[in-house]
C-alpha cells in the first residue's frame, strides 16, 4: 500500500486557491456588467437626444475653431499688405531711372528693326505666270498637269459598284437563269474588277 500524506500538497493548495480566486473576479466582473446594462439608457428617443447635444457640441466647437483660424489668417494678411505698403514707395531717383531704361530699350528695338533688310517671300512658287502657294499646287504646278488627279477614288467606288452590279446581274441572269445568286454575285465581282467603271482601275494606270 502507498503512503498517505498527513499534509497537503503545497502546488495543488495554491492552483485551488488561483482557481477560486479568478472565479470570484469573474461572478464580480459579471455582476457588474449586468448592473450597468440595467442602468444604461435603453430609450431610444433618449439615445437619440444625448447624440444630437454631443453632435451640436461638435458642430459649435469646430465653428470656433474655424472662426479662429480665419481671424488668424486675417491678421497676417493685414500684416503682410502693411509691410508692402510700406515698401511699395517709389522715389524720384526711381522713377528716373525706369525712364532712361525705357529709352534705352526702345532705341535698341529700333536700331533692330532698321538694320535688317525685308527678305524676298521664297514660299511662293511662280512658273509661268502661275503661282502657288501650297504644296498641292506647286506639285500640280511642276508636273504641268492641268488634269485634276483622283487622289481618293475607293471614296466613289462603293456607289460606282452598286450602279455596275444592277447593270451586270441583269445581264449575267439572262445569261446563265440556272445560277445561284452567290454564283451571280461572284461573277459580278469578277467582271467589277476588270471592268473600266472601277476607279481602282485609273489608279493602278
Amino acid at each position: 500500500m502507498p503512503k498517505k500524506f498527513l499534509s497537503e500538497n503545497k502546488r495543488a493548495f495554491e492552483s485551488r486557491e488561483r482557481k477560486a480566486k479568478d472565479n470570484e473576479e469573474k461572478l464580480l466582473q459579471e455582476k457588474q456588467e449586468l448592473e450597468e446594462a440595467h442602468w444604461q439608457e435603453s430609450n431610444k428617443n433618449i439615445l437619440k437626444k444625448q447624440q444630437r447635444k454631443e453632435n451640436e457640441i461638435k458642430k459649435k466647437q469646430e465653428i470656433q475653431n474655424k472662426k479662429a483660424s480665419m481671424k488668424a489668417l486675417l491678421e497676417q494678411e493685414d500684416e503682410d499688405l502693411k509691410a508692402k505698403k510700406a515698401s511699395s514707395r517709389i522715389t524720384r531717383s526711381q522713377i528716373v531711372e525706369k525712364i532712361n531704361k525705357d529709352q534705352e530699350i526702345k532705341e535698341i528695338k529700333d536700331k533692330v528693326t532698321s538694320e535688317t533688310a525685308l527678305v524676298e517671300n521664297v514660299n511662293r512658287l511662280t512658273v509661268d505666270g502661275v503661282e502657288a502657294r501650297s504644296v498641292s499646287k506647286a506639285i500640280s504646278v511642276l508636273t504641268n498637269k492641268g488634269d485634276k488627279v483622283d487622289n481618293h477614288p475607293e471614296k466613289r467606288k462603293k456607289c460606282a459598284f452598286k450602279v455596275f452590279e444592277k447593270k451586270c446581274e441583269a445581264k449575267i441572269k439572262k445569261e446563265n437563269p440556272a445560277l445561284r445568286m452567290s454564283q451571280v454575285k461572284e461573277r459580278v465581282l469578277k467582271e467589277w474588277q476588270k471592268s473600266p467603271e472601277n476607279p481602282l482601275n485609273h489608279v493602278m494606270e
